[in-house]
């Protein structure tokens, strides 16, 4: 079984602070932005619903 997904990801910096906007189509996700180098590097972590096996890539 193959999920296809989609995430579209808008980095802008806005007063000193990277903020980021996207949107998604299918099973991916941005979970939380965190900035542990300041608020002008933005991380975000990106997450998958359980049960992807082996064979299946992201």
């Amino acid at each position: 079984m193959t999920w296809h997904a989609r995430l579209s990801l808008n980095y802008r910096a806005l007063a000193g602070k990277t903020l980021l906007n996207f949107s998604h189509d299918g099973p991916l996700r941005i979970l939380q932005s965190l900035y542990p180098e300041g608020d002008a590097i933005c991380h975000n972590v990106l997450v998958h619903p359980p049960g992807v096996s082996r064979e299946e890539t992201i």
